[in-house]
Protein backbone atom coordinates (compact mmCIF):
# COMPACT_ATOMS: atom_id res chain seq x y z
CA UNK A 1 0.00 0.00 0.00
CA UNK A 2 1.62 3.77 -0.95
CA UNK A 3 1.29 6.77 1.27
CA UNK A 4 -1.51 8.64 0.99
CA UNK A 5 -1.70 11.85 -1.81
CA UNK A 6 0.72 14.36 -0.16
CA UNK A 7 2.15 12.64 2.25
CA UNK A 8 5.88 13.05 0.81
CA UNK A 9 5.35 16.74 1.11
CA UNK A 10 4.09 16.52 4.21
CA UNK A 11 7.26 15.09 5.87
CA UNK A 12 9.60 16.84 3.99
CA UNK A 13 7.75 20.21 4.73
CA UNK A 14 7.89 18.79 8.78
CA UNK A 15 11.78 18.01 8.26
CA UNK A 16 12.34 21.16 6.87
CA UNK A 17 10.01 23.14 10.36
CA UNK A 18 12.17 20.67 12.46
CA UNK A 19 15.68 22.03 11.06
CA UNK A 20 14.62 25.41 11.11
CA UNK A 21 13.25 25.70 14.83
CA UNK A 22 16.51 23.56 15.92
CA UNK A 23 19.01 25.13 14.12
CA UNK A 24 18.03 28.67 12.80
CA UNK A 25 15.47 29.88 15.19
CA UNK A 26 17.21 32.77 17.45
CA UNK A 27 16.27 32.94 21.43
CA UNK A 28 16.08 36.54 21.06
CA UNK A 29 16.88 38.73 18.36
CA UNK A 30 18.39 42.57 18.16
CA UNK A 31 18.06 45.77 16.35
CA UNK A 32 19.63 48.98 17.52
CA UNK A 33 16.94 50.64 19.69
CA UNK A 34 14.66 47.33 20.35
CA UNK A 35 15.04 43.44 20.84
CA UNK A 36 12.60 40.77 20.58
CA UNK A 37 11.94 37.46 22.92
CA UNK A 38 9.17 35.47 23.45
CA UNK A 39 8.56 35.73 26.81
CA UNK A 40 11.07 38.47 29.28
CA UNK A 41 14.71 39.29 30.16
CA UNK A 42 16.51 39.74 33.52
CA UNK A 43 16.85 43.30 33.46
CA UNK A 44 20.92 42.84 34.34
CA UNK A 45 21.68 40.20 32.32
CA UNK A 46 22.71 40.75 29.05
CA UNK A 47 20.44 39.50 26.31
CA UNK A 48 23.02 36.40 26.24
CA UNK A 49 23.61 35.52 29.60
CA UNK A 50 19.56 34.94 29.85
CA UNK A 51 18.51 31.52 30.94
CA UNK A 52 15.57 29.75 28.75
CA UNK A 53 13.68 30.00 31.40
CA UNK A 54 12.87 33.61 31.36
CA UNK A 55 13.45 34.49 27.51
CA UNK A 56 10.45 31.70 27.30
CA UNK A 57 8.10 31.46 30.27
CA UNK A 58 8.27 34.35 32.89
CA UNK A 59 5.39 37.06 32.73
CA UNK A 60 6.06 40.65 32.24
CA UNK A 61 4.73 42.39 35.24
CA UNK A 62 4.40 46.05 35.24
CA UNK A 63 6.90 47.25 37.65
CA UNK A 64 9.61 45.11 35.43
CA UNK A 65 12.77 47.70 35.15
CA UNK A 66 14.36 48.60 31.59
CA UNK A 67 17.16 46.29 30.29
CA UNK A 68 20.78 46.97 30.31
CA UNK A 69 21.49 47.56 27.25
CA UNK A 70 19.27 50.53 27.27
CA UNK A 71 17.11 49.42 24.27
CA UNK A 72 13.26 48.45 24.28
CA UNK A 73 12.13 44.95 24.97
CA UNK A 74 9.35 43.85 22.51
CA UNK A 75 7.90 40.56 24.07
CA UNK A 76 4.80 38.18 24.09
CA UNK A 77 3.70 35.71 26.39
CA UNK A 78 1.69 37.87 28.48
CA UNK A 79 -1.65 37.88 27.97
CA UNK A 80 -3.33 41.15 27.34
CA UNK A 81 -6.71 40.65 27.40
CA UNK A 82 -7.79 44.01 26.39
CA UNK A 83 -6.64 43.53 23.00
CA UNK A 84 -4.16 46.46 23.63
CA UNK A 85 -0.48 45.90 23.04
CA UNK A 86 1.02 46.89 27.25
CA UNK A 87 2.97 49.67 26.45
CA UNK A 88 5.49 50.09 29.81
CA UNK A 89 8.60 52.48 27.70
CA UNK A 90 10.96 50.53 28.23
CA UNK A 91 8.83 47.43 27.12
CA UNK A 92 6.06 46.44 24.90
CA UNK A 93 4.25 43.41 25.12
CA UNK A 94 1.94 42.49 21.81
CA UNK A 95 0.16 39.42 23.56
CA UNK A 96 -3.26 40.40 22.81
CA UNK A 97 -4.76 36.77 23.19
CA UNK A 98 -5.00 35.19 19.17
CA UNK A 99 -4.82 31.94 21.04
CA UNK A 100 -7.78 32.45 22.54
CA UNK A 101 -10.04 34.21 19.95
CA UNK A 102 -8.44 37.66 20.80
CA UNK A 103 -6.32 39.92 18.37
CA UNK A 104 -3.45 38.52 16.44
CA UNK A 105 -0.75 41.98 16.58
CA UNK A 106 1.80 42.81 14.36
CA UNK A 107 3.96 46.11 15.85
CA UNK A 108 6.18 48.39 13.35
CA UNK A 109 8.28 49.38 16.15
CA UNK A 110 10.25 52.57 14.48
CA UNK A 111 6.68 54.29 14.07
CA UNK A 112 4.68 52.47 17.02
CA UNK A 113 2.51 51.70 14.63
CA UNK A 114 0.51 48.23 15.11
CA UNK A 115 -2.19 45.81 12.75
CA UNK A 116 -4.48 43.52 14.23
CA UNK A 117 -6.86 40.82 13.06
CA UNK A 118 -8.89 38.37 14.19
CA UNK A 119 -10.41 34.83 13.82
CA UNK A 120 -14.03 36.83 12.62
CA UNK A 121 -11.74 38.48 9.88
CA UNK A 122 -12.06 41.62 11.26
CA UNK A 123 -8.81 44.21 11.19
CA UNK A 124 -7.86 46.97 12.76
CA UNK A 125 -4.85 49.38 12.53
CA UNK A 126 -3.86 51.53 15.36
CA UNK A 127 -0.88 53.61 17.16
CA UNK A 128 0.59 52.50 20.95
CA UNK A 129 -0.56 54.61 23.62
CA UNK A 130 2.02 56.34 25.95
CA UNK A 131 3.46 54.57 27.91
CA UNK A 132 2.26 55.70 32.07
CA UNK A 133 4.08 58.20 33.88
CA UNK A 134 5.81 57.50 36.86
CA UNK A 135 4.50 59.11 40.22
CA UNK A 136 7.36 61.28 41.58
Amino acid sequence: MSPPRGWRQLTTSLRHIGSFLEDDCLPYYQMETHFFVHANVYPHYPLEDQPDSMLYWEHLDEWSAPHESGKVMICGHTPQRSGIPLNLGHAVCIDTEAHAGGWLTCLDVLTSGYWQANEQGQFRKRQLSAPPCDPI
